[in-house]
This record gives structure tokens, sequence and C-alpha cells, in this order.
């Protein structure tokens, strides 16, 4: 691909206020550090034993680090009135 246009890039670094949770929508434990596969839950009896881990490994998130690229097309239009 042959660009020669604008490129942005910029990071985000957003505070999180520390907390777990379960997500019924991806079926594991939500705001810790480790891996999904870590945090994933096939039996509700698991939830307290994957929330006991994450503590005992200080794995509760505290932030989120984002990477945005952006490349933008500029469209010149012409307006006929």
């Amino acid at each position: 691909m042959h660009y020669e246009g604008p490129i942005s890039a910029m990071t985000d670094n957003t505070k999180l206020k520390p907390g777990l949770r379960y997500s019924s929508q991806f079926g594991c434990i939500i705001g810790s550090v480790l891996d999904n596969s870590e945090t994933k839950i096939t039996d509700y009896d698991q939830i307290p034993q994957i929330v006991n881990k994450i503590k005992n490994e200080n794995a509760i998130a505290n932030n989120v680090r984002t990477y945005i690229l952006q490349v933008s097309y500029i469209i010149n239009f012409l307006f006929i009135y």
C-alpha cells in the first residue's frame, strides 16, 4: 500500500477504580491483569477461588493503556450553489 497522507498516533492511560466483577457476557472475572483463560468461569463455585487468586497475586487492574493509530483521508468536496 502506498499512502503518503497524514497519520496520527496517540496513547491513553486511563486510571480505573480497582474492582472485580463477573461478566456473564464473557464468562470470566473482569478487572484483573491476569490472562482471560485464568479467570474463565465454568461453574459459579469457581468464582471465590479465582477472586482469591487475583487478590493473592495482587493482580487487580488499576489502569488501562491503549494505543491508537489513525490514518486520515482528506477529501475535497466541490459545492455547487
